[in-house]
Parts: C-alpha cells; sequence; structure tokens
C-alpha cells in the first residue's frame, strides 16, 4: 500500500526503555503505526482527485492531525508511538519545496503499543532529564535548508535536506518524501519512508553503547521516523 503524505520534514527522535534490535522489526513497526494514521490524512471533507505536482505554487500552512510515528528499539522489546506536529508552513514553486519549516510538541508524545499505565510510565520517562527534558524543550524543530525534486519514481518525489533541532542541539538531516497535492491543489499531503534519527547526536545517551553500558540494557541509538504531514494553501 502506497503511503501518500508531504513531508516538509521534520522531525522528532525518540528513544527509550526496553526494545528489538532487529532493523526489519524496527522498520515494519514504525510502518504499521503510521499506516493508522492513513485514514485521517488526506480528511474525508478534502477532495480526493489528484493534480500534477508541478503545477503547484504558493504558501501552505500545516494543519491539525499532521505528525510524525516513532519505534525505539532494545535487546528485549520494541515501542512505538506518535508525536503531534503543531505548526508549520512551506513554501513551493512549480512543484518544488522552496523553504519550510514546522515544530514538534515534545509534551505530546505518546506510546500506542502498552497498555495504559505502563504506557504512560514509559511517556514519563522519555519527557524525563534521561531523554527529552520536555519542561526545558517543550519543542522540536526542523528547518528545511534545500530539496530537490525526483523525476521518474513513483516512490519518491522529492529529496529533503534540513535542521533538526532538540534539546537546542541542531543537527542536519536528509530523507525522501512522497507529496501529492488534492482538491484543485489546495491542499498537499505527504509522507517519508522509515529513516533513522541518532537520539546521541541531540545528547540523549542514556544506555547508549556509546556509554559501555551492558549489551542486554542497550537502548539502540537510531530511533525510527516517518513523517506523515497535511497542509493547506493560504
Amino acid at each position: 500500500m502506497r503511503l501518500k503524505y508531504y513531508v516538509v520534514t521534520v522531525c522528532c527522535m525518540i528513544s527509550f526503555c526496553n526494545c528489538k534490535t532487529d532493523n526489519s522489526s524496527h522498520t515494519n513497526a514504525a510502518t504499521a503505526d503510521s499506516l493508522k494514521l492513513e485514514n485521517t490524512i488526506p480528511a474525508a471533507n478534502i477532495k480526493s482527485t489528484t493534480v500534477d505536482i508541478n503545477t503547484l505554487s504558493g504558501e501552505y500552512k500545516i494543519d491539525e492531525g499532521s505528525m510524525i510515528s516513532w519505534t525505539g528499539t532494545a535487546p528485549m522489546k520494541n515501542h512505538v508511538g506518535t508525536l503531534t506536529i503543531s505548526a508549520g508552513s512551506f513554501t513551493i514553486t512549480d512543484g518544488k519545496i522552496m523553504a519550510g519549516n514546522f515544530t514538534v510538541d515534545m509534551n505530546s508524545i505518546t506510546n500506542t503499543d502498552l497498555p495504559a499505565d505502563k504506557g504512560q510510565d514509559l511517556i514519563s520517562h522519555l519527557k524525563s532529564d534521561e531523554f527529552f527534558e520536555t519542561t526545558k524543550y517543550p519543542t522540536a524543530t526542523f528547518t528545511l535548508t534545500s530539496s530537490e525534486k525526483i523525476q521518474g519514481n513513483d516512490k519518491i518525489t522529492h529529496k529533503i535536506k534540513g535542521d533538526l533541532k532538540i534539546k537546542d542541539q541542531s543537527q542536519p538531516i536528509t530523507f525522501d518524501a512522497y507529496v501529492i497535492g488534492s482538491d484543485s491543489g489546495k491542499v498537499i499531503t505527504a509522507t517519508t519512508p522509515n529513516f533513522d534519527i541518532d537520539r546521541t547526536k541531540y545528547g540523549i545517551k542514556y544506555r547508549s553503547g556509546l556509554l559501555n553500558t551492558a549489551k542486554d540494557k542497550i537502548i539502540n541509538d537510531k530511533v525510527g521516523i516517518i513523517i506523515n504531514i497535511r497542509a493547506k494553501k493560504q
């Protein structure tokens, strides 16, 4: 099944307490979680007829329902969840993304694989000083630095580069995106394939292998990310 959503990119990074190191499980879990969002993007009241992306131009504001799916892995378990993209916009000229940014609400982090009580324990830990320190750093941001239109690929329309800032530490990231226009070009939706972010580059080193953590206690430094975005023309 093909995902259809747009990506300005984004992002977020998450790690945690228990998960699998198997890369296929890591990717599949993030993908499965993202697929649950497919029925809400685009919204039911948006006309589904797509338009040629090369005809799209204008400023688009990120709409409600845009979010990030994350997967964290460790030796015994993996965990998945979501983060809300709370604000953002981007500018397109003839189908090319010229500028863009978005903000992630780090306090919106959820877990979707555990019972409510255990999930809340995990979320509290992820919000703590050992991970994202959400009281001190309530948001993460992504700022586009460049984009490239990809021709002749029915799964990828853009390659995105930008700076992802978490806990006041900014790092460059690159990812692919599949972007479509609908409702006569008034709406853009997009998604990214699953890609990884290295949490240690943002100072999140709890149970990292970099700290000589025992093998059975290590939490993978790489966090799986899928970005789903819907934006409306201004």
